[in-house]
């Protein structure tokens, strides 16, 4: 397979260089149509991939503009409220967007629930539409808008019985909506499609369905309808070329072949390669795309954008694979990825961090569910740009890396998982000669430089096979052990030099106290004087709590450690029943030297884990980029420690999320790697 690389034709520039390019997570079941007013495509919600750390899948309530040649989120004031699996339209006699219905996930009863609210964009915001009358609630109904008789036809779904089992079933009603109001229409329960694709053949005038029809064998044959607003009916065609699958295809008109085109969708006979037709209003023609189709994908989302003459595919589940990151561009018979060359995409684990006496903060490395990344990029008053180097000059597949700043030697060290060491002075980077003992290979692991020492300090950590304890120290030019009274076998502790204490500090983290021991999470502290570790003996309750996961950086102006989000364990117990939790969070620590205090914090990111936190000395502020919670953030928020006030560079959500859910039981074989308890 080979999928070509290309930048949209015209690319369009944001005209304000306050919103920053980024792309939507990974997600399925989103919903994009093309709005006239903006010139751009707007993407709604959706869901993400069921998360290994809560084991819960979130729906989203993000939206997203496609400019041309990348993405930019949209601070409206208002949305929708999270869901998927909705029905979206462009009204073009009103010049809006209306949303109906979808799903969403109650995260307190961890149940889904399916919904019949009707909403619109208009303006740049989102407004609920109090209807007199609307259908009943549905997830992936099928829905377009017809401008010849201005009326928004939807058809069928998905709906939940209510005998507390949330079976999934079809239902096969054809409702109209006039900008007021929703009216039934036609037969009360045909024809028996399940999973519609509705579309307005813009060429033909005419409203088409496919789907996958119930009488067939398996019930997952194609058929295709076409609607008649006489008698608000479908009527049942068989073309020639029909698509022969067709389950949560993608379908939109294209402007640039005057026809209406369908991509993707998986069958039990699916092959891994995505198969695309166009419909000329008579019969079904396959494109022959060369060797440029694309892996195949099902409930994702399409739209054309007529600005650059490109059908624009977003999202969806690979058939054989994970949820699709991405987005792809089909011109002239060409499938070809568009890459985001604006900001890094969003990612979990990044290296962030920056070089005293420089405005400049380096991003290095992360990862999301299909991709780990060798990239540098550097962020300054507010702008991303993309490090174009040598990779025999710089860090490269350096996996897990970790960082740290030499005050002594002013150079900035990089560690990867095999244990070599690369140093930056502020303008090159110099990779250190292997040592002739190294630290085992391991990933998770933390890392600080201590000033007391001059020295790096590497702890814990996880092998693939099991938890570590080990202590390294670098002191330039070669590793060291410390095997004296280790803390606890562990991986994602908080590890930091204490300038009051003139000690290294270990936190928190995610382990066993011996090999035999359970999995826990542990909110205790030791410290570390160069020949061994002492317990701190703290009173854990005093603490940030049982965490791993967590987001933290020393404030250069103050010394004091700044702790932000992670996943948190609880433990309930009433009664004989225990309860074990733990949920990704979003709340800010303040360590002086002596002490825990959460701080208050106004206009907080979202709950996440494993994000990277550093000095912007451009704006004397804390920058938080990136990171995971249920799904996967490019974002920038900029923290001001002295009012504990964090500033989105662009709003991720303007509505908070609860991240939890029952606790995990084995941890995720990907390349995330989740605990959970054993």
């Amino acid at each position: 397979m080979r999928i070509r690389t290309f930048l949209a034709a015209g690319a369009i520039l944001l005209a304000s260089s306050s919103l920053l390019a980024d792309t939507p997570g990974g997600r399925a079941e989103t919903r994009m149509v093309y709005d006239p007013a903006s010139t751009h495509l707007i993407l709604y919600g959706g869901a993400t991939p069921t998360d290994s750390g809560t084991k819960t899948s979130y729906d989203l309530s993000d939206t997203w503009d496609w400019v041309g040649d990348h993405w930019v989120e949209r601070a409206t004031a208002h949305n929708a409220g999270a869901r998927s699996g909705h029905a979206m339209v462009y009204d073009s006699n009103r010049s809006r967007i209306v949303v109906f219905g979808g799903r969403r996930m109650d995260l307190e009863k961890n149940l889904p629930t399916v919904l019949n609210d009707t909403w619109i964009f208009q303006n740049g915001d989102w407004s609920q539409l109090n209807t007199p009358n609307a259908p009943s609630a549905r997830s992936v109904p099928g829905a377009a808008y017809d401008p010849i008789r201005d009326r928004i036809v939807l058809f069928g779904g998905n709906v939940l019985s209510t005998d507390g089992k949330n079976t999934i079933s079809a239902i096969h009603d054809t409702w109209e909506f006039d900008g007021t109001t929703w009216t039934k229409r036609g037969a009360a329960d045909s024809p028996a499609v399940t999973k519609p694709i509705v579309t307005y053949d813009e060429a033909n005038h005419q409203i088409i369905m496919v789907g996958l029809d119930e009488s067939s064998s398996g019930k997952t044959g194609s058929a295709m309808y076409t609607y008649d607003p006489a008698t608000g009916n479908w009527n049942s065609i068989k073309p020639d070329g029909l698509p022969p699958c067709v389950n949560e295809s993608q379908m939109a008109f294209s402007g640039e072949r005057n026809a209406v085109l369908l991509t993707g969708g998986v069958c039990g006979d699916s092959d891994t390669l995505d198969s695309t037709f166009t419909w000329d209003g008579s019969k079904w023609s396959k494109i022959d795309l060369g060797t440029t189709a694309p892996e195949r994908t099902f409930g994702g989302t399409m739209a054309y954008d007529p600005n650059h003459q490109m059908m624009i595919l977003f999202g969806g589940t690979i058939a054989f694979g994970g949820t699709k990151i991405g987005t792809l561009a089909l011109h002239n018979s060409v499938w070809g990825t568009v890459p985001d060359a604006y900001s890094p995409t969003p990612r979990s684990m990044p290296l962030v961090f920056s070089y005293p006496g420089s405005n400049v903060i380096y991003v290095y490395s992360g990862r999301d569910e299909s991709n780990t990344y060798d990239e540098f990029w550097t962020y300054s008053n507010g702008q991303w740009a993309q490090v174009a180097t040598d990779n025999t000059n710089r860090p490269s597949a350096c996996d897990s890396p970790l960082g740290a700043y030499d005050s002594d030697k002013k150079v900035y060290e990089i560690v990867c998982q095999a244990g070599n060491v690369w140093s930056f002075n502020g303008t090159t980077w110099t990779n250190s000669k292997d040592s002739k003992d190294k630290p085992t290979v391991a990933r998770l692991r933390s890392l600080t430089y201590d000033a007391s020492l001059k020295k790096l300090v590497l702890y814990g950590g996880y092998d693939d096979t099991d938890f570590i304890d080990q202590t390294w120290l670098w002191d330039g030019t070669n590793w060291t052990r410390v095997k004296k009274n280790p803390p606890y076998l562990r991986a994602q502790p908080v590890l930091w030099y204490d300038a009051t204490l003139k000690k290294t500090i270990v936190y928190g983290g995610i382990g066993r106290k011996d090999r035999d021991s359970r999995v826990e999470r542990f909110a205790d502290m030791w410290s570390f004087d160069g020949t061994g570790w002492t317990d701190m003996k703290v009173d854990t309750s005093t603490t940030p709590g049982m965490r791993y996961s967590t987001t933290y950086s020393i404030d250069p102006r103050t010394g004091h450690l700044l702790l932000f989000g992670g996943l948190l364990y609880s433990k309930n117990t009433s009664g004989s029943t225990t309860v074990e939790t733990q949920k990704y969070v979003n709340d800010l620590w303040d360590w002086n030297g002596s002490k825990w205090t959460k701080l208050t914090e106004t206009n907080a990111p979202d709950d996440r884990e494993n994000s990277g936190l550093t000095y912007d000395a451009s704006t004397d502020r804390m920058m938080l980029f990136g990171g995971y919670g249920g799904r996967y953030f490019g974002d920038v928020w900029l923290l001001d420690t002295a009012k504990t006030t964090w500033q989105p560079l662009f709003l991720v959500n303007s509505g908070s999320r609860r991240r939890t859910g029952p606790l995990p039981q084995v941890p995720a074989p990907s390349g995330l790697v989740r605990f959970g308890q054993q």
